[in-house]
């Protein structure tokens, strides 16, 4: 008897590779996803102390707040003209942080690692306006909503992957 010298892979080979392949991407999806996150993450907390750090630099400056800070003891946004007052918009022109074009939003604001052009999410700041180093802070809504006293002259976060829920805020406090 003579074989076929035809040499190749088998439809049900082909298949039983491509299944695997498809089980293995699988199961890396969540990884890379849980990856992205962190470095989210892991971003938001290096802006939050540049942020929290040059503000402190602006008290330390002026011995009070800049008006065009729009200080409040309540979650501001960091928008156009705070990030002005921070980069060299200010009554001793001093560039207290460098913000990168990646960090600015189309507003001028400063957005949050999690900020989409569908969804521009800035980050939030408070500021100690009776310099007592204390700052009450609301965050979260509805049934997830909480209520922080910070002991700083100033906080920052950001909302997190999850606007509605603090517990995965990224705080500086």
């Amino acid at each position: 008897m003579k074989r076929n010298s035809a040499q190749g892979f088998t439809l049900i080979e082909l298949l039983v590779v491509i299944g695997i392949i498809a089980i293995l991407m699988a199961m890396l999806f969540p990884v890379i996803n849980a990856a992205k996150n962190q470095a989210k993450k892991t971003r938001a907390r290096a802006e939050i102390k540049q942020l929290e750090l040059a503000w402190k630099n602006v008290l330390s400056d002026n011995r009070t707040w800049p008006a065009q800070a729009s200080a409040s003891e309540s979650a501001v946004t960091m928008d156009k003209d705070r990030v002005s007052c921070l980069m060299s918009n200010n009554t001793k022109n001093l560039n207290y942080m460098e913000i990168s074009s990646k960090s600015t939003a189309v507003s001028g604001g400063m957005k949050d690692p999690w900020s989409t052009d569908a969804d521009p999410r800035l980050y939030k700041i408070a500021f100690d306006v009776n310099y007592d180093n204390q700052i009450a802070i609301q965050r979260g809504t509805g049934s997830k909503k909480t209520n922080n006293v910070v002991m700083r002259a100033v906080a920052v976060w950001s909302e997190g992957p999850l606007v509605a829920d603090p517990s995965d805020d990224v705080v500086s406090w």
